[in-house]
């Protein structure tokens, strides 16, 4: 494989990064090709580089690129540290693996941030391979939904097309997500599901904007999701902040047919065991402007608390209720639920307890 093309397209890269006012200013006095490296499936170039000539050489790395691709992942950065060759590769691999975990940060906080959160949805769809078929899941969505897609990018790796009054993205990571397996672990209805954080090499990001309804958009989310994991290198989605298992999203899609809200494809049921007794909460409650839901130490069966938390939600979501600190709550079997609204357990924020 030539890669002379590319390697030239990666010095262009850092030159023009290194000259912005926010690092160098201006070019470098020298830069020089160094080494370069493969990560997690793309390739890499190491530059060194003087601020000054006869001055003290630094380390820069630009990539990934897949292939002969002359389109990097946007992985260019130099700490101006000191370059050394003989801990080159390991100072750059460093410095990709810092790159990853500030984007993720970055996209995390917008993502809980109130005004990003509510009426915003967005989760990624873990891949074994960095690689996907955008015809392909064009084609599910029509043959599942019956959605057209008229693909506003130019990048081969992103869908990018309005559906409605709503703004769709679907686009390739070509790395894998950081910091999932813990996430991952707190799912004890699928213990399979840290392998697959641990086996992904890559990702769909699949972000839905807009909508007067943040319903509608749901709906739309959780079809595009449905969707995507349909493609053979799908092994999990990430959403709700959890890892779930293709097959159960999908089946859980299905309610959409009969005209019910697809609430397991937007809310993650969390369990853990209390000092005295099964507890219990809810994640992604948030994306409608609700707060999340919690039990905690009650005598109830992992079944029956899923039961409990999915219903009290569902109803939440679909006659919009919203509850009060002190208020007790009735239900059909004559039983009632006393209500508190204090600070999270389980959850950022307030939650509404249910006593059960």
């Amino acid at each position: 494989m030539n890669r002379e093309k590319q390697k030239r397209a990666a010095m262009q890269a850092m030159i023009d990064w290194l000259a912005d006012e926010r690092e160098l200013g201006r070019n470098p006095a020298n830069i020089l090709f160094a080494e370069e490296f493969d990560l997690n499936g793309l390739h890499y170039y190491i530059f060194k580089f003087q601020k000054e000539l006869l001055g003290t050489w630094y380390l820069g790395v630009c990539g990934g690129y897949e292939g002969e691709s002359l389109n990097h992942t946007g992985h260019i950065f130099s700490a101006m540290e000191e370059y050394h060759s003989s801990t080159a590769v390991g100072q750059a691999a460093a410095l990709v693996k810092r790159l990853q975990e500030y984007y993720e940060k970055r996209m995390a906080e917008k993502l809980q941030s109130k005004d990003q959160l509510q009426g915003a949805f967005m989760g990624f769809i873990l891949l074994s391979k960095a690689q996907w078929d955008a015809e392909e899941v064009k084609r599910c969505l029509k043959e599942d939904w019956g959605i057209t897609v008229t693909n506003k990018s130019k990048d081969e790796n992103a869908l990018i097309f309005q559906e409605g009054e709503m703004a769709v993205s679907i686009a390739l990571q070509k790395t894998p997500l950081t910091g999932i397996k813990e996430r991952a672990a707190r799912n004890i209805l699928w213990p399979e599901a840290v392998d697959a954080a641990e086996a992904h090499k890559a990702a769909l990001t699949i972000l839905v904007m807009g909508g007067s309804d943040t319903k509608d958009t749901g709906i739309l989310y959780a079809k595009l999701c449905a969707s995507c994991l349909r493609i053979p290198q799908a092994i999990a989605v990430f959403t709700s902040d959890n890892v779930m298992e293709p097959n159960q999203f999908i089946a859980a899609s299905k309610m959409m047919t009969d005209g019910l809200l697809p609430v397991f494809n937007w809310v993650f049921f969390g369990l853990y065991l209390g000092e005295s007794g099964l507890c219990g909460y809810t994640n992604g409650l948030g994306h409608f402007g609700k707060p999340e839901l919690e039990v905690i130490d009650s005598p109830l069966t992992a079944e029956e608390l899923c039961d409990f938390l999915s219903e009290v939600a569902y109803n939440v979501l679909e006659q919009d209720l919203s509850f009060q600190d002190g208020e007790e709550i009735s239900f059909s079997d004559g039983k009632s639920i006393a209500v508190a609204v204090s600070d999270g357990v389980a959850v950022s924020g307030s939650s509404v307890k249910f006593k059960v």
